[in-house]
């Protein structure tokens, strides 16, 4: 094993780059999650796309939202995903010292195609996990073509 000699020079010239690259990163990170514009946090979803022989699968995650307040779209192969939590108000006395839990607009699109049939899609909600199903149209599965000996011809 071979000893290397330590320049703490070397280190402190690279520590305000390591500094500002890791300040750029976690920032570029906390501006795609949330973003606050007219009393609301607007959310970017973290998405799931799954491929199977018959359909896509686009899995958001949407927690906190009831099923009356989602809605899901396809048009001209554009996905649209938007939910809306309004404020709660109540009438309890007392200030709160923390609160998280806030209203929220959670809005995404997603680019699935023309060749899906956009009057087969269906969507399901469970666990803070919405589901939508969309299967492709029949025109866009692939046709098996079968393929015949030549026939022999005599030289």
């Amino acid at each position: 094993m071979a000893i290397v000699r330590w320049k703490p020079r070397d280190n402190m010239i690279d520590f305000p780059l390591d500094v500002e690259r890791t300040f750029d990163r976690m920032w570029r990170m906390l501006t795609s999650l949330t973003d606050f514009e007219d009393g609301y946090y607007y959310m970017t979803p973290a998405v799931d796309i799954k491929q199977t022989d018959k359909a896509l699968i686009v899995e958001v995650a949407a927690p906190g939202f009831n099923e009356d307040e989602i809605e899901v779209s396809v048009h001209d192969g554009i996905l649209t995903v938007s939910a809306q939590k309004q404020e709660e108000s109540s009438k309890e006395e007392g200030d709160y010292i923390l609160k998280e839990r806030r209203a929220g607009r959670l809005y995404r699109k997603i680019h699935v195609g023309t060749e899906v049939d956009e009057e087969k899609a269906t969507a399901t909600y469970k666990n803070g996990i919405l589901t939508i199903e969309l299967p492709f149209s029949e025109k866009s599965q692939p046709k098996r073509i079968p393929v015949k000996a030549a026939a022999k011809s005599r030289n």
